[in-house]
């Protein structure tokens, strides 16, 4: 129900050690279940990790817990995004199957999943070839940052990016509109006030705002 995977037969543990001495399969896959608290890793700020109803429904099934689904949360990550993102490679043949999850476009600014915070899509290029299955480019060099991820690119969010705080108002703010506060989110955008152009509203590097 969380991907809207009919067909999935259930959830995929992590398959990479995420620590010295750490067991396999101790944790939800992180490719797919990255802001849940059970992820192999925790999430940064802008991707609050939450209390999903899998993971409420897997305590539940232990026989050690009642469940509490009225405090479950809606994990962003994922959600509703379809059996190709529950089941297939997150990039097949340059075309991601969820673009709002995997980005293909290096540095390009993009909205977090969520649209809690601005952020860039983060490729990196390593020194040797990555394993055959995580090779998502022309080049098997290029790949996202993280193992757990199996190497899939995904938006990283800038750390002044989190809509939500009002600290990262700053002084060219008003000249895109923008407002940082607990309802705002991130959106593309082209809005710059009457009579400026890109350079005299300051260099802004993203194509990003919030609202």
């Amino acid at each position: 129900e969380h991907f809207a995977c009919p067909s999935l037969d259930g959830a995929e543990l992590e398959a990479h050690p995420t620590s010295d001495g750490a067991c396999w399969g101790s944790h939800w896959a992180q490719r797919l279940f990255m802001m849940d608290t059970l992820a192999a890793i925790g999430s940064v700020v802008a991707r609050r990790s939450v209390n999903s109803r899998v993971t409420l429904a897997y305590f539940e099934d232990t026989g050690w817990y009642k469940e509490g689904y009225a405090y479950a949360q809606t994990a962003h990550w994922g959600y509703k995004a379809g059996c190709a993102f529950a089941t297939g490679s997150c990039i097949s043949g340059g075309v991601s199957a969820s673009p709002s999850h995997f980005c293909t476009a290096p540095q390009k600014d993009m909205c977090i999943v969520g649209r809690n915070a601005r952020g860039v899509c983060r490729i990196l290029q390593y020194s040797g070839q990555l394993p055959a299955r995580m090779q998502y480019f022309n080049d098997g060099t290029l790949g996202g940052s993280m193992e757990e991820l199996d190497y899939c690119p995904i938006v990283s969010p800038y750390s002044n990016g989190d809509c939500r705080d009002a600290a990262n108002q700053d002084g060219n703010s008003p000249l895109y509109g923008e407002v940082h506060s607990g309802s705002a989110r991130c959106f593309e955008s082209s809005l710059l006030q009457t009579g400026y152009t890109m350079g005299s509203g300051g260099n802004r590097p993203w194509s990003t705002s919030c609202y």
